[in-house]
């Protein structure tokens, strides 16, 4: 019997991570690739109702919560949540992948994509000798910004808790429009 591929995908619990890692896992599953859809729990559950039966190649799987709900549920603890995420994940997706792949010969993951919102999990492919593959689901300017984080703060823009230091227009190229942050659009 041929061996079925199988990759393990990894989301961020947000529905902007979500939501295209899905789209991606059902565009892979469409070329006969199994496909093993990991993040934690969402507050509502919505992204974790079963899926139609034509996706049926694709396995949801939630991590319960890493955090405490009082730190979940309070917007200005987001670094809280994501460093507990950030410890927890790895921890999980080691065990998950020696699993599946010590119960089942013929699906065995091959492959991990993860969203680079999830730390660690890129590290754990490696780890165990597995294809890894990042994806940022957000917008290329929110990449682009993420990458020059070295030179805003060489610059002095932001200091190293990222805050706003000198309320100059940022301008990734001409393309995209300067944003300006103030005072008022911090907090």
């Amino acid at each position: 019997m041929e061996k079925q591929q199988r990759v393990l995908v990894v989301s961020f619990p947000a529905q902007g991570h979500i939501s295209p890692l899905l789209k991606l896992s059902i565009q892979i599953a469409a070329h006969g690739i199994k496909v093993t859809f990991v993040t934690t729990e969402v507050e509502d559950g919505a992204f974790m109702e079963p899926l139609p039966e034509e996706q049926s190649s694709i396995t949801l799987i939630s991590i319960p919560h890493c955090v405490e709900e009082d730190v979940r549920n309070d917007a200005l603890k987001t670094v809280e949540t994501i460093e507990s995420i950030r410890r927890v994940i790895p921890v999980y997706l080691e065990d998950l992948i020696a699993k599946i792949n010590q119960s089942d010969d013929e699906e065995k993951i091959s492959c991990v994509i993860a969203d680079t919102s999830v730390g660690g999990a890129l590290e754990v492919a490696k780890k165990m000798g597995l294809e890894a593959v990042a994806i940022w689901p957000a917008g290329a300017p929110c990449l682009a910004l993420a990458a020059h984080i070295p030179q805003l703060l060489q610059h002095e823009i932001i200091n190293n808790d990222g805050i706003v230091m000198k309320y100059k227009p940022i301008m990734l190229s001409e393309e995209v429009p300067a944003c300006t942050w103030g005072s008022s659009d911090i907090g």
